[in-house]
């Protein structure tokens, strides 16, 4: 049964809007939503979730003490916020000595010769992770409070960005580029590896010094995945270039990203997985505290801590980390994106697990259930998760040498790849799969099987692509890449 827990994110940028009474709140929740609450439900609930609008005296000189030691802190607070904070100070003539820490340089009253004695604090010493969960937390905060980041609706992820549209394709391509130099590289062929890589890297300035909230750690597990995958170097200059660029390349606003990927600079390859983790922490509490657990954002939060748990080692089991279907389906539906999220997660890691009849068991489910999202409901999530459930099916015949199976599912899976850009203009996000699907078809074809002509000219096109945008070999001394004799040069 729906209730307004389900529309925690919306009544909190409702109720840290001034102008607007309670009774408005639950007007515009009841009009919106059709949920139905009484007023001592609304007070139960706002108190529970720490959402107030009157100032205390505490909350006062918490505020001032971290304005006082920490004017960064003041970046992203809601301007509306301060201003409370401030009229409180003058009304109840806080003076600065009951927050301040700081020695007053006034002289003592009882002699003008009298000299304050300095108060020195013991100093306080914080390792990495401690300031990078402050810094996250309060930019976290900070957006939520300040209104950078405002929830849409349950089903969608919250507008963190003026630009969203344009962040959401960079980052986008970004990873694409990314995983398909991986793959590029895992083939054997190191040059078209570089070069997608430094396509990736043209895009990080435009990601460090952007709005959108997945930004910051969508790089950070990009490292971390680079470095368990045995590409340290590339790694270690993806960490470096993305620290120096967001701390020297913010706009005035990016103060408190700046300091984060200071932080990150200062962190070593060893430290970023528990870097990472400590950054997903923050997202999924705080996440929750605005939003609710109802919020699909909320889940997604979920869903990458889920991921970098999964990644610690095969050992660790699924069922222990990943929601249960079951649930999901009957909190949403089977259709809804949080179960087909689930089954999604659960393919990639037995994929990677080389688990390829239980990937193939569950990637017929995920194409089951993306059949049901009618075309005229929601098209790219049909063709999103209908795309993953037939590469990992076909990746998997191919692994298990039933190449006319395989054949099959990878050509249809190639088509649903084009269909997909031509419909939903999105040229980048399976350009990953569609290189693994031409090199194993193409592979096929020189044996004899399938069409070889096809397959030849779809890897000339793919490797055209991507020769255009450069073709230097001194892009990979940027990217401090060696290139061995073995690598396949067109």
């Amino acid at each position: 049964m729906t209730s307004i827990d389900d529309f925690k994110g919306h009544i909190f940028e409702l109720y840290s809007t001034p102008g607007l009474t309670l009774t408005d709140i639950i007007a515009k929740i009841e009009q919106e939503h059709n949920v139905t609450a009484t007023r001592a439900i609304y007070k139960n609930r706002l108190k529970k979730w720490g959402f107030k609008r009157n100032t205390s005296r505490s909350e006062v000189l918490t505020t001032l003490r971290e304005q006082e030691d920490e004017t960064k802190i003041q970046t992203f607070r809601d301007p509306a916020r301060s201003l409370r904070i401030e009229k409180y100070r003058k009304k109840n003539k806080i003076r600065r000595h009951e927050y301040s820490s700081k020695p007053s340089t006034q002289l003592s009253t009882s002699s003008s010769t009298a000299i304050v004695p300095r108060q020195i604090s013991p100093p306080q010493v914080f390792e990495i992770s401690e300031r990078l969960g402050y810094e996250v937390s309060n930019y976290i905060k900070g957006s939520f409070e300040g209104k950078g980041w405002k929830v849409k609706d349950n089903q969608s992820i919250i507008n963190s960005s003026p630009n969203q549209d344009t962040e959401v394709q960079v980052l986008t391509t970004f990873l694409t580029d990314i995983e398909t130099g991986c793959s590029n590289f895992a083939m054997g062929n190191g040059y078209n590896g570089g070069l997608y890589w430094r396509k990736a890297f043209n895009n990080i300035e435009y990601l460090v010094r952007g709005d959108y909230h997945d930004h910051l750690l969508n790089i950070v597990i990009t490292i971390n995945d680079l470095k368990e995958r045995g590409y340290s170097g590339a790694a270690e200059l993806l960490k470096s270039y993305a620290s120096q660029l967001g701390r020297h390349k913010q706009p005035s606003e990016g103060h408190i990203r700046a300091l984060i990927y200071r932080e990150l600079g200062n962190a070593s390859l060893d430290q970023m997985p528990h870097l990472e983790e400590i950054i997903i922490a923050c997202f999924v509490e705080l996440f929750e505290r605005y939003l609710g657990d109802y919020c699909y954002n909320s889940f997604v939060m979920h869903m990458n801590m889920a991921r970098r748990r999964l990644r610690l080692g095969d050992w660790v089991d699924l069922t222990d980390v990943l929601p249960a279907l079951s649930v999901l389906d009957h909190k949403f539906a089977v259709s809804d994106r949080r179960p087909l999220d689930v089954i999604r997660v659960r393919v990639e890691t037995l994929f990677k697990r080389k688990k390829y009849s239980e990937v193939i068991e569950h990637s017929r489910s995920l194409v089951e259930r993306a059949e049901l999202i009618g075309i005229q409901d929601d098209p790219w999530q049909r063709h999103y998760f209908s795309i993953k459930g037939f590469y990992y099916m076909g990746m998997s015949l191919f692994s298990l040498e039933k190449y006319e199976e395989a054949h099959i599912i990878l050509s249809k899976c190639f088509d649903l790849i084009e269909k997909f850009y031509t419909v939903q203009h999105n040229f980048a996000l399976f350009d990953s799969e569609k290189v693994e699907i031409i090199e194993r078809l193409y592979q096929r074809s020189q044996s004899g099987f399938g069409d070889a002509g096809r397959w030849g000219a779809e890897k000339e096109k793919s490797q055209k692509a991507i020769s255009s945008i450069d073709n230097t070999v001194e892009l990979l001394e940027e990217l401090q890449i060696e290139r061995s004799e073995t690598d396949i040069v067109l």
